[in-house]
């Protein structure tokens, strides 16, 4: 059986998926990083504040779950 390759719809929607998901990398190493440098527990949990006004707010908006898992964060705050 033979068939085309499949086209991709849209290249720019797969990168701003990307950009989300390496800005979601980078918050919690800066979380994980801020805690070794405040002597804080890498168990312990910790609150989040972003304002909806942030670069990121969107990626931390639908990755939320993820986020307070893997970053052992407890709440997030939306600032306004």
């Amino acid at each position: 059986m033979v068939s085309n390759w499949p086209m991709l719809k849209s290249l720019k929607s797969k990168k701003m998926k990307l950009d989300g998901i390496n800005q979601i990398i980078d918050l919690i190493t800066t979380i994980r990083s801020t805690k070794v440098v405040l002597n804080v527990s890498p168990g312990d949990f910790c609150s989040l504040i972003i304002s909806k006004k942030s670069k990121i707010f969107k990626s931390i908006e639908s990755n939320s779950a993820v986020l307070k898992q893997v970053g052992r964060i407890e709440k997030i705050y939306f600032d306004k």
